[in-house]
C-alpha cells in the first residue's frame, strides 16, 4: 500500500492507529505545564472543554498533545497569547486578571478532531491584607506578609557599582525553582514560629522531594535569610500556597545542575524517563531514555531560569536533578 502525505511539510511521518473495523482514529492525550516546569501535569479527563487554573504568578502555560498530526493552536486574546508550539505568554498581565481565556488545537489533517482548553487566571489579591491578632494575613495563605524589620535590608535593589546585592552567593534568584533535601517548613512570615506554619514538607527521596519557585526575599529579625516562595508540587494538596521557607544551602538548593559533570555523563533517574528536544526551550520530542540510562552529554546550556543538557547530535535534555543525576549510576 502506498501512502502519501496530504501536506508536503509531513514527509516521513507516518501515525496511524486503527480500531477493530479499520477505521483511523488518533491515540490522543493532553497535558499542561506553567512557568516552563520540566514535569507536565497529564490532563486524565479528556472531555472537551479541559478547565485548567492558573495559579497565582503565573506568567507562562505549555500545553501540549499526543496524536495530533501537525497540530494547529488557536486563541488567546490581545494580551494572551499562544504560538504555534502551545506556549502561551501574557497570563500575568493585570489585565487578563479574573478573566477565563480559551485555546483550541485542530488536528492539521482531520479538522474534525479538536479539542478546547478554558484558562482560568486568578483575580488580583488584595495588596493590602488585613492582619490577625498574631501580625499575619488573615487571607488564608494566599498572601505572605513582608516582614516589617525588614527596611534596612532590601536585596531586592539593583545591585551596587561593586556588583553585590546583598545576598549570599548560594541564593537562588527570583523566579528560579529550589527544592527542600531535608524536612522543612512553611510559614507565614520570616519569623519562624511552630504556631505560624502553613505546611510541612518531610525529607523525600531525591525524585519526589518538594519543589518551589523563589517569588522573594526575607530576613529574620536574628538575620537569617529566608526564601518567600510559591508550592509547585502540582499533585499536593499544599500546591499554590505562598509563604516563608529557610534559605539555608543545607536544607534548601536549586533544581538545577548548574555545571557540567566532569565525566561528561548523567543518568536518568525519573521513572518514566526523559525526552530528548529539537529545541532548548524542550519542544520538538524526538526521542525518549528509560530510567537507568547513561547519557554523555556535551555542552551545557542556559535556558530563562532554567539549564539544559545538549548532546553531540545537537537536541536537548533537561538538567533537573529531579530527573536525571551527574556520573553513572
Amino acid at each position: 500500500m502506498k501512502i502519501t502525505p496530504v501536506k508536503a511539510s509531513l514527509k516521513g511521518q507516518a501515525y496511524f492507529f486503527f480500531n477493530g473495523s479499520g477505521k483511523y482514529t488518533p491515540d490522543i492525550s493532553y497535558s499542561y505545564a506553567f512557568n516552563d516546569a520540566t514535569t507536565p501535569t497529564k490532563i486524565t479527563d479528556v472531555s472537551d472543554p479541559s478547565t485548567i487554573t492558573a495559579p497565582s504568578g503565573a506568567k507562562t502555560l505549555q500545553l501540549d498533545q499526543t496524536g495530533y498530526i501537525d497540530p494547529q493552536w488557536t486563541g488567546g486574546d490581545s494580551n494572551v497569547k499562544i504560538d504555534s508550539n502551545g506556549k502561551i505568554t501574557g497570563l500575568d498581565n493585570p489585565a487578563e486578571a479574573g478573566k477565563t481565556v480559551t485555546f483550541k488545537v485542530t488536528h492539521g489533517i482531520d479538522s474534525t478532531i479538536t479539542h478546547t482548553f478554558n484558562v482560568k487566571i486568578p483575580a488580583k489579591s488584595n495588596p493590602t491584607p488585613t492582619p490577625n491578632n498574631n501580625g499575619a494575613s488573615s487571607s488564608n495563605n494566599s498572601t505572605a506578609p513582608a516582614n516589617p524589620t525588614n527596611n534596612a535590608w532590601n536585596p531586592t535593589t539593583p545591585p551596587k557599582a561593586d556588583g553585590s546585592t546583598g545576598l549570599p552567593n548560594y541564593a537562588a534568584v527570583k523566579g528560579a525553582a529550589v527544592y527542600a533535601t531535608k524536612r522543612v517548613y512553611m510559614y507565614r512570615n520570616a519569623n519562624f514560629k511552630k504556631s505560624q506554619r502553613i505546611a510541612t514538607y518531610p525529607k523525600a527521596k531525591r525524585v519526589n522531594r518538594p519543589m518551589f519557585v523563589v517569588l522573594d526575599y526575607a530576613k529574620s529579625n536574628g538575620g537569617a535569610l529566608r526564601y518567600k516562595v510559591r508550592d509547585v508540587n502540582h499533585n499536593s494538596k499544599t500546591d499554590g500556597k505562598i509563604g516563608y521557607i529557610t534559605a539555608n544551602p543545607k536544607y534548601v538548593v536549586n533544581v538545577y545542575y548548574k555545571t557540567m559533570p566532569k565525566s561528561h555523563k548523567i543518568t536518568v533517574i525519573n521513572k518514566k524517563g526523559i525526552h530528548t528536544y529539537k529545541h532548548v526551550n524542550l519542544t520538538g520530542r524526538v526521542k525518549t531514555f528509560k530510567k537507568g540510562t547513561h547519557i554523555t552529554v556535551k555542552r551545557f546550556v542556559k535556558h530563562n531560569l532554567t539549564t539544559r543538557y545538549q548532546l553531540s547530535n545537537g537536541t536537548y535534555i533537561t538538567a533537573n536533578k529531579k530527573l536525571v543525576i551527574q556520573g553513572n549510576y
